[in-house]
């Protein structure tokens, strides 16, 4: 597959650092869950393995290996799986930030 010119496929994405935080409940998150490179790819394969999971209050952080330039239209896509959604107790939601090199700050992009 070729991607149009400016666009960059998931290989190159690499998870810098992530945090796991527990399920609603205190428990923690399965451990099929739990593998961060998960959040590398987009699946439509919907088992447990599929995705990783941040519980309540966790995050990870990936690296591009190209800069990030801000142009018309969205310039970033992030996805949220969910497997066998339950939405009354799977309340999904996701920040989403983008460290500025030159101001050494991260930058909200989206809630």
């Amino acid at each position: 597959m070729s991607l149009p010119l400016g666009y960059h496929s998931l290989t190159n994405l690499h998870q810098l650092h992530s945090f796991q935080a527990p399920i609603k409940n205190g428990l923690p998150v399965h451990s099929l869950r739990s593998n961060p490179d998960a959040a590398l790819a987009l699946t439509a394969e919907d088992i447990d393995q599929a995705f990783f999971s941040l519980g309540f209050g966790g995050y990870v952080i990936v690296g591009f290996d190209f800069p990030l330039k801000t142009g018309e239209g969205d310039d970033v896509r992030v996805y949220e799986k969910t497997y066998n959604p339950d939405y009354a107790y799977h309340e999904e939601r996701a920040d989403v930030y983008a460290w500025h090199v030159l101001h050494s700050t991260w930058h909200l992009l989206s809630q």
